[in-house]
C-alpha cells in the first residue's frame, strides 16, 4: 500500500461479510489504474464466493477505497 498510494495512514475495517481498506494516499490515476495484478487476482478469489468488489477513490476524494462484501446469505 506505501508502495504504490504515498499514504501515510490506513484503516482497515474489517466486520462479519465486511472488509475494507482505506488510505490518505493519492489513489489511482484513472479507472484503468484499478486493474493492477492484485486486484486481478482478488476479483478472481471473491467471485468464487459471489462476494463483491468495490475499488477506487474515496468518496472525499482524499485517498483509495477498496472494499470486499459478502452476500448476506454467506
Amino acid at each position: 500500500m506505501v508502495r504504490h498510494s504515498g499514504a501515510r495512514r490506513c484503516v482497515i475495517r474489517v466486520e462479519p461479510g465486511l472488509v475494507e481498506v482505506r488510505d490518505d494516499g493519492r489513489g489511482p490515476a484513472a479507472e484503468s489504474g484499478w486493474n493492477g495484478h492484485g486486484l486481478v487476482g482478488l476479483r478472481e478469489r471473491a467471485r468464487r464466493l459471489d462476494a463483491t468488489v468495490t475499488v477506487g477513490r474515496r468518496s472525499d476524494g482524499l485517498g483509495f477505497l477498496l472494499r470486499v462484501t459478502l452476500p448476506a446469505d454467506r
